[in-house]
Order: structure tokens, then C-alpha cells, then sequence
């Protein structure tokens, strides 16, 4: 399962600077107490290594202004458990007024369904909001196999559907919760024509997504090498 392979290898690529830059500050302390270096330009190095290993998330985030309401992980009160078609214990939360006409969101990988944070609270007043938590994120339990797929997800956004009640249900999706519409209106148009009314897609694709992403080119050659084995389990990646 990928977790959006360019942000993924810069993030990987970043994270190994950190450390460096954490390590190098240390040594260059060690090396200067011990006489191996001996410049005061050195000692200056270290210790800004090693601020900035410390605190510069928060110098990066001081120059940027912080908004009135910054989003935040917030739960509703309206709580229901099921059983997903994988096998997962899924979390769903419901709000807004029962009678109001019903959106299913399924929120983009590596998420849970906080990342609604805005959405819900421009559409609870007009809405009946139903959002879930994806198998092995958030508040969902993984499949007891720990194996994903795109078609077994589609399989427990089916489940989800079934648990909104009888009235049509919008779905809105983000980056792999698109997929997973695409999916299941590919496995069950008779759904589509019964009880989905409409989809909404955000960020996401029709197709693989090494063919739409940036650097897509790069990211297909890099794909079984580097991505599959940074990302996946040796019994869950197949080529």
C-alpha cells in the first residue's frame, strides 16, 4: 500500500538529513571536547546543529501566521463499531440532523477521518454526515491478515454504505478513498443505480497512481528497488 510514493521518498530522503545533521552536531561536540578539532568555529557548528535538531520545527513555524480556527483531531459524540468486510473492526462517526440528506466520506491514506475536520463543520448544520476510519488507521483495527487492497477497502466503504440507512447517499472521496468508489461502482453498479446518488472526487485518479503522480516516471523505476520494500511487508508485496 503506498502511502503517496513522491511525498514518501522526500519524507524518507528528509528524515535520514535529520539524523545526519542530529549525529554530525554530536560528533563535532565529542570531537572538539577531545581535541580533535579545535577551531571555536567548530563548537559554533555543533551547538547549531544540534538547536536545530531540536527546535527547528518550531523556528520553521514561527514565520508562518496561524489561523483563527486551526484544525484539529476532533471527534463526534455519535459513535457506531461494525464489522468490515476485511475482517476489521471499523470506526464510524455520525453528525448533523438524521433527516437531512446523507454523505458518506472516506478519507485519503495515512489519514483518519478527522482530516474532515473542516468539511464537517461547514455541512453538519445541512448534512447527515457519515465518516469511518479506514482498516489499520485512526481508531479502525486492521484485517486480521494485515492484508489491503484497493478492492477489499471497496468492499468495507461497502459496508459502511450499508450502515447509513435507507435513504441515497452521496460519497465523497479523497486520493485512495476515490479509488475505492471507482472500485466498487466497477464491482457493484446495481449499488449505483439503487442507492448512491453522486460521487465526489478529490485528489485522486482513475488509474494506477505512479502513471498520474509527479515524477511519475522516476517513482515507476524506483517502484520494486526502493518504494515496494520501504512500504510494504515481504509477505504482502508481490510483483
Amino acid at each position: 500500500m503506498y502511502v503517496m510514493p513522491l511525498p514518501f521518498l522526500l519524507g524518507t530522503l528528509a528524515s535520514i538529513a535529520s539524523i545526519a545533521l542530529l549525529g554530525g552536531g554530536i560528533y563535532i561536540l565529542w570531537a572538539w571536547t577531545t581535541g580533535v578539532l579545535i577551531a571555536t568555529s567548530w563548537l559554533v557548528s555543533g551547538i547549531a546543529m544540534l538547536v536545530w535538531s531540536a527546535f527547528g520545527r518550531q523556528i520553521v513555524l514561527a514565520f508562518y501566521p496561524r489561523g483563527k480556527d486551526e484544525p484539529h483531531a476532533e471527534r463526534g459524540a455519535e459513535i457506531r463499531t461494525i464489522t468490515g468486510a476485511s475482517g476489521s473492526t471499523l470506526h464510524l462517526e455520525f453528525d448533523g440532523p438524521a433527516d437531512k440528506p446523507v454523505i458518506l466520506l472516506t478519507h485519503g491514506w495515512a489519514l483518519d477521518s478527522t482530516a474532515w475536520y473542516y468539511v464537517r463543520k461547514a455541512l453538519a448544520r445541512d448534512y447527515r454526515l457519515v465518516l469511518w476510519d479506514l482498516p489499520g488507521l485512526g481508531r479502525s483495527s486492521q484485517p486480521a491478515d494485515k492484508q489491503y487492497s484497493v478492492e477489499r477497502l471497496a468492499e468495507d466503504l461497502r459496508t459502511v454504505i450499508a450502515e447509513t440507512g435507507e435513504r441515497p447517499v452521496t460519497l465523497v472521496g479523497h486520493s485512495i478513498g476515490g479509488f475505492m468508489m471507482l472500485t466498487l461502482a466497477r464491482k457493484h453498479p446495481d449499488l449505483f443505480r439503487n442507492k448512491v446518488n453522486g460521487m465526489v472526487f478529490m485528489d485522486t485518479t482513475h488509474t494506477w497512481p505512479l502513471k498520474t503522480v509527479m515524477a511519475g516516471g522516476l517513482l515507476r523505476l524506483l517502484r520494486w528497488p526502493v518504494i515496494e520494500p520501504c512500504c510494504c511487508s515481504p509477505s504482502s508485496c508481490r510483483r
